[in-house]
């Protein structure tokens, strides 16, 4: 984690039923609100799949999502988030071409707004 921002919310109770598959996900103003920014990069990984599925929501046009090489942090893939409070929805990348190739997830939040300017995300998952 590099910034102030990121942290976990439960989704119990959350007031603007942001939800994915858990009860937990890993949210952008879990600390400090919408004007904290920060990156989160997930430990490495293997891409064995040709698939990349995980649930998004978010808001920001400097907000983003990517698949990065894991040695370099070179972009692979990037997806904005989907303008979306509540309810997360599904992000798919196609990931064939990456296969065998050792990669991190990375969720980064570039906006100091104090609204519309966080993303949160849960559930990534390999799909064969």
């Amino acid at each position: 984690i590099r910034g102030s921002g990121w942290g976990i919310t439960d989704s119990v109770g959350e007031f603007f039923s942001r939800k994915g598959d858990s009860r937990y996900f890993a949210d952008s103003k879990a600390n400090g609100g919408e004007p904290a920014t920060g990156t989160i990069l997930s430990p490495e990984f293997v891409i064995s799949g040709t698939k990349l599925r995980f649930l998004a929501n978010g808001h920001s046009k400097k907000n983003y999502f990517a698949l990065v090489d894991a040695k370099t942090e070179a972009e692979l893939i990037r997806s904005p988030v989907p303008e979306k409070t509540g309810p997360f929805e599904a992000i798919v990348w196609d990931v064939s071409t990456f296969k065998g190739r050792k990669v991190r997830f990375m969720a980064v939040d570039n906006d100091t707004a104090a609204a519309y300017a966080w993303l949160a995300f849960d559930a990534i998952e390999m799909v064969p």
